[in-house]
């Protein structure tokens, strides 16, 4: 048919298809191996097309691999049928084998191996700026056999979709590389007298942690599909069923052919990229891409239940700009240090700075309803803290030979929100960042605990207000309005400055990184 001509003629570059045709490039190539490259158009009003470093850069590149222990080239030798495997050196990940074609081909870079075996995504993708410099050209996410165990699949997949948007909106090559477990590691973890077999066919089994099925990993497959495609990443997937040979003994690690594989389809896109422009390569990668940060976006994926981690530049994305004055937009390092430390920082007295932070209400709700699940299934009581949502407002401290001295900063909340610093006393959140200690500056985390309100009925002003104050994409309703102030007095110590800061639902995915102490003035 003219359709599969069509198809045909896409997919005629080796193994590359375009994701209009989808299913008929997969019939018409045949899926060599089971695996699918999937080019994602990119929209012209983001980040833009990704390039392929041509020229050095005086920021450097970097290559990012993110991931678990496929990423790290673990190297499965032999499987019992119990599921104990016996592992050998590990291997060229396809993620080194992606830097040394790069370092062979004159492109010159930095490899940031992120890989850390059986980790769950959403700590990379709670800090993505952490994780995905400003300098870097591509980056590869795989994370699909370590998700679903936690019985979170909404927040494991949105952190993927947090690195996908900052590889994105940076301008770099983003892979989402998905290897799909074949049916023999299912068979084992379900073998005759295990928690998970007995529970198989009962409704518990979807809400034990540690239980997991070929289907539900081929759904959560399903979801990183759909985040590919908005945010233009491109697809490369590896099935152990239809694949075998590309994989160990355990159906779950891929061997060094499976490795050269995934590197081989991630050469092949790279090679037909055009080179970036001269001036873009000459600004340094990424740096314009922070302009591009979508408001409404961000909103949207805060409130789907992904915890938000920003630093320096990234804060843009929530300050309220009609609702700050006094804060200034600053880099503190002198100009002879080449990195940059940007921070919101306020020297005078009376000044105010406000942050739009999106409650994720829904998932809140959705929590409490799984806790409640799991009463019935583990007989234990999970009951939803109070305290719904958790902030680690990241303050600059400094000593006193750092003129103007830092002064003492307030936090407090408005909008659909309540919140109080975590100090035993409950007292109003002060914080003097003013450090009596050695002479270095640093960042300390102020952990403030929020509690969403419904606006009262006479406050339908309040909620355009809130509006207003957070622009577009922002739901009244949902929105927490964190206020930073300095003092009012004349004369006494006025300078703070914020740095960064970590928001999300008061659980472990934001109080782990949250350790720091309050301190009071």
């Amino acid at each position: 048919s003219s359709r599969l001509r069509l198809a045909m003629a896409f997919c005629s570059l080796p193994l590359l298809c375009v994701a209009t045709c989808d299913w008929s490039c997969r019939h018409a190539a045949g899926e060599t191996h089971g695996i699918l490259s999937e080019v994602s158009q990119r929209s012209t009003s983001r980040g833009g097309p990704p390039w392929r470093a041509c020229e050095p850069s005086p920021h450097g590149h970097t290559v990012v691999s993110l991931g678990g222990s496929n990423t790290g080239g673990a190297n499965a030798l032999e499987t019992s049928r119990t599921g104990a495997t016996r592992y050998g050196r590990h291997l060229d990940s396809f993620g080194a084998l992606f830097s040394q074609m790069l370092q062979s081909n004159g492109t010159r870079h930095r490899l940031a191996m992120r890989a850390d075996g059986g980790s769950s995504p959403m700590f990379a993708g709670a800090c993505a700026s952490q994780f995905v410099p400003s300098n870097t050209i591509a980056g590869t996410v795989e994370y699909l056999p370590n998700i679903g165990y936690v019985k979170d699949d909404e927040a494991e997949t949105g952190a993927i979709g947090n690195i996908l948007r900052k590889l994105r909106d940076i301008g770099a090559l983003a892979f989402a590389i998905n290897i799909v477990s074949g049916s023999a590691r299912w068979q084992r973890d379900h073998r005759p007298g295990s928690i998970c077999s007995r529970l198989n066919a009962s409704r518990a089994f979807e809400s034990i942690v540690g239980c997991m099925s070929r289907a539900r990993q081929l759904r959560i497959r399903d979801m990183i599909v759909q985040l590919a495609r908005e945010t233009g990443a491109y697809r490369i997937e590896v099935d152990a069923d239809e694949s075998p040979q590309l994989f160990g003994s355990d159906s779950f690690h891929l061997n060094q052919e499976g490795h050269r594989w995934v590197a081989e389809q991630m050469w092949a896109v790279y090679k037909r990229l055009p080179c970036a422009p001269r001036q873009l390569t000459r600004a340094g990668a990424g740096r314009a891409g922070l302009d591009n940060v979508n408001r409404g976006e961000l909103y949207r994926s805060a409130t789907e239940g992904s915890t938000m981690c920003l630093v320096g530049e990234e804060l843009l994305a929530v300050v309220s700009a009609n609702a700050t004055a006094g804060f200034h937009h600053v880099d503190l390092n002198p100009p002879e240090k080449k990195t940059p430390k940007m921070v919101w920082e306020a020297r005078k007295p009376g000044a105010t700075l406000s942050l739009c932070l999106p409650m994720a209400l829904g998932v809140a709700a959705q929590r409490a309803e799984r806790s409640k699940a799991m009463v019935e299934v583990r007989g234990r009581n999970m009951t939803l803290p109070d305290n719904q949502f958790r902030l680690g407002l990241g303050l600059i401290m400094s000593h006193a030979a750092n003129l103007p001295l830092f002064g003492v900063a307030r936090v407090d909340c408005t909008g659909a929100c309540k919140c109080s610093c975590e100090v035993a006393d409950g007292a109003d959140c002060l914080i003097d960042t003013l450090s009596n200690g050695t002479r270095v500056t640093v960042t300390d985390y102020t952990r403030v605990l929020i509690v969403p309100r419904a606006l009262s009925a006479a406050g339908a002003g309040k909620a355009d207000r809130v509006g207003r104050m957070c622009g577009e994409g922002a739901d009244p309703t949902a929105m927490c309005i964190v206020r930073v102030r300095n003092t009012r007095v004349q004369g006494a110590r006025a300078r703070v400055a914020v740095r960064s800061l970590t928001f999300g639902i008061n659980d472990y995915r934001t109080n782990f990184k949250l350790a720091a102490s309050v301190r009071r003035a």
